[in-house]
């Protein structure tokens, strides 16, 4: 994947041969189904024109510079996003840093700023979403971006709206589903399983030492969690992530305090995960989580033995759901998010 903070660096980089682009634009929070057709449109536009698809979208999200509340959690991380891409076969993504100036600027003078219009030729496609604005206060819509590509000599297509039982798949309605526990839900929008990527951190050792059970501990950097429960997981550390063939394993999960351990009120929100038959030293690595299936809803025990009880037998329904055995991930390029899904059978928290 070849990053740029725009087109004309892009365009102009020793990395990118290419002299033609096909562009998607948008914020692509989360890289869901919806996302995903523009992506499948533009590698059509960029087969058809001889031209290289990238993506166009912004950071910080557009919500921050907007609204007063700030942006919502992120869907995935920079990282997580990029690989989205490359695995729809996108070849290179523009990051357009996002600030008040460029939220001022008027439709022609965004268009001008940040597509290689003088370039004849460089520019074959733009394709976005039905309802895609730019420039000031929104003003430019795709009727305008029509114009602009008969003026300047580029395709535009305009990908309809993706529903989900009758209503528009979006990042807020996907976020909604993962924060009231509606995996499933959210699975189905998204393509693929709701995943969280984040650094493995020490804990206090209660795990391995007090509960028979070793954790590894993630800081979620933002990330939505699901309500607080046990949830059946699939997961990968960063020695793994960018393999073809990846490596992966089942596991348990719980995310919430620690009532049972900790009385503090204002103890912090936690990801532990355990994972079956890892033996990897995974202190300092990224590891990837992906919530499979809502097992049990948290609290608080009587003492931490019966904590422990109730963990391995836990542990003992998940593995007579998935088996005991690693699993092997080999992504499919394109259509790796819609077969997936196929694999998971998820249920919401009862």
């Amino acid at each position: 994947m070849i990053l740029a903070s725009s087109l004309h660096e892009l365009l102009e980089s020793p990395r990118f041969p290419s002299g033609r682009v096909a562009v998607a634009c948008g914020v692509f929070d989360g890289v869901h189904r919806g996302h995903q057709k523009i992506l499948d449109s533009l590698l059509d536009a960029a087969a058809r024109a001889n031209a290289t698809p990238v993506v166009m979208t912004f950071a910080p999200h557009p919500r921050s510079v907007f609204s007063d509340e700030g942006a919502p959690p992120p869907l995935s991380t920079r990282d997580q996003q990029l690989e989205l891409f490359s695995h729809c076969g996108v070849e290179a993504t523009v990051v357009v840093n996002f600030t008040q100036e460029v939220a001022r600027m008027s439709p022609m003078d965004f268009f001008r700023a940040y597509f290689p219009v003088d370039d004849k030729g460089a520019l074959a496609a733009i394709c976005v979403g039905e309802g895609w604005r730019f420039g000031a206060r929104g003003a430019g819509d795709t009727h305008l971006l029509r114009r602009l590509g008969e003026e300047y000599d580029f395709l535009v297509r305009t990908v309809v709206t993706c529903y989900w039982r009758g209503k528009p798949i979006s990042s807020t309605r996907i976020r909604d589903k993962i924060q009231t526990g509606y995996l499933a839900a959210a699975c189905r929008m998204l393509g693929r399983p709701y995943a969280v990527r984040a650094s493995v951190i020490r804990g206090k050792g209660i795990g391995a030492e007090e509960l028979n059970c070793p954790t590894a501990n993630l800081r979620p950097n933002g990330l939505p969690l699901p309500p607080h429960g046990v949830y059946a997981v699939q997961a990968e550390s960063d020695t793994n992530l960018s393999m073809d063939c990846r490596r992966a394993y089942y596991g348990i999960a719980y995310t919430g305090t620690a009532p049972t351990v900790d009385n503090t009120s204002e103890a912090e929100q936690r990801l532990e995960c355990h994972l079956f038959n890892c033996e990897e030293n995974l202190y300092g690595r990224e590891m990837e989580v992906r919530f499979l299936e809502f097992i049990r809803s948290g609290r608080k025990f009587p003492d931490k033995e019966a904590l422990a009880r109730r963990i391995q037998q836990d542990i003992a329904g998940v593995k007579r759901l998935r088996g005991k055995r690693e699993v092997s991930y080999k992504p499919d390029r394109r259509r790796d998010a819609r077969r997936t899904i196929r694999s998971w059978k998820l249920r919401p928290p009862s």
